[in-house]
């Protein structure tokens, strides 16, 4: 005898892109849709009964979002048109190009990826679109920097954490000296002192013994 799987609960139905934006709750640019907040009823995952009981706009990625009117919904449905779903995925590819050399937030740099981002897409279709995608291009470049300025700050502390090890692992002068003389690494190099010693003495107890008369001279 088949079972007869029932349920029902809320769901969040994704029903126009408008574009991607910046999501505190996901720490990056998510999909944002005019969205609706659905009661269903299924059985065997058929819905039977469905009622809409609120108008969002949401990140996909979390789903977090605002709610909205029904009036509001159907309104922005309307203005965000003529940016279909798939130009609006592609315009966001290209503002993340352009942007990617701007080194400075200026609304001259803004305005400058407007012009370029406007002759392939209806960004300025009306004033709704325009006021999205200015914040979204805003929010591209801002974004960029801040990274850049944290990434710089990590190389400048991790190069500085570098030389202080660096500088606390040095050996002293006669650390070194020392162990040129215990592992016969001095014929390995060509300092002039060294060098100089190779050349004079023969023997390499005459070396360690010259080298050890210039760390501890002797008194006469």
């Amino acid at each position: 005898m088949a079972t007869i799987v029932y349920g029902w609960g809320n769901v969040l139905k994704n029903k126009k892109l408008m574009g991607y934006e910046w999501c505190g709750d996901c720490c990056s640019f998510k999909p944002r849709y005019l969205s609706k907040l659905v009661f269903r009823v299924h059985i065997s995952y058929i819905p039977i009964f469905m009622k809409t009981k609120g108008y969002y706009m949401a990140c996909k990625g979390c789903s977090a979002g605002v709610e909205i009117t029904k009036a509001q919904f159907k309104q922005l449905k309307e203005d965000f048109k003529p940016m279909s779903n798939s130009m609006a995925k592609k315009c966001f590819k290209e503002i993340v190009a352009i942007c990617e050399p701007i080194n400075e937030l200026s609304d001259a740099n803004v305005q400058y990826v407007i012009q370029n981002i406007s002759q392939t897409y209806p960004i300025m279709a009306n004033e709704t679109i325009g006021s999205f995608y200015r914040k979204l291009i805003t929010d591209v470049i801002g974004e960029k920097i801040e990274r850049q300025r944290v990434l710089t700050q990590q190389q400048n502390a991790f190069l500085q954490q570098q030389a202080a090890m660096q500088v606390a692992s040095a050996p002293s002068v006669q650390e070194f000296i020392y162990s040129l003389i215990k592992t016969k690494a001095w014929k390995h190099f060509r300092f002039p002192s060294l060098y100089y010693l190779r050349r004079r003495f023969i023997k390499l107890s005459q070396i360690q013994q010259a080298l050890l008369c210039s760390l501890h001279p002797q008194v006469p």
